[in-house]
């Protein structure tokens, strides 16, 4: 599905009134449109409401959908998010999307790979290990990343001035 990002997938009816349990990888806003891959294609719906229960699982309402009988034929269905949407500095989604990313640091070069995305309350920080396998935590904000070139897997950082030493001469 070029072009487009897996954000996660719809589970099973929730009710009666045309409702869905749904599984996201990283709680995101919910608004707009959202595409639905049916039979290969992906397909765009509109959502009316959700709701988060916890992080990853909420309950969707898709306009037009009005029946558990519609429901149930997006069950177990794979939700995509377009691509230009991801790019969007927005530090509270799709976090999941840049684990593995190289980390280039516009005035130093090449930092590491992301680890992962570690939730922190108020703040994300970037868990970033190096060529010797240093472990490296970068704030995860827009003061801090630069950029975010998806189609090279890449993220581009500029850290406060001595944060890398602290991990790497340490």
């Amino acid at each position: 599905m070029d072009g487009y990002h897996l954000i996660g997938h719809f589970t099973k009816p929730h009710g009666f009134k045309g409702f869905l349990n749904t599984f996201v990888f990283n709680k995101i806003n919910m608004k707009g449109t959202l595409f639905v891959n049916i039979e290969q294609t992906l397909v765009p719906f509109f959502v009316e409401k959700c709701t988060y229960k916890t992080k990853n699982l909420c309950i969707v309402k898709l306009q037009d959908v009005n029946t558990q009988l519609e429901a149930e034929k997006f069950r177990q269905k794979d939700i995509f998010l377009p691509e230009e949407l991801l790019v969007k500095k927005d530090f509270n989604t799709h976090t999941q999307a840049i684990e593995g990313y190289s980390v280039w640091d516009v005035n130093l070069g090449l930092v590491g790979v992301v680890n992962a995305v570690i939730d922190y309350p108020g703040h994300q920080v970037l868990k970033v290990f190096d060529n010797s396998q240093n472990e490296i935590l970068i704030p995860y904000n827009d003061k801090y990343v630069k950029s975010l070139e998806h189609d090279k897997k890449l993220l581009y950082v500029s850290t406060p001035e001595g944060l890398l030493d602290l991990y790497i001469n340490s």
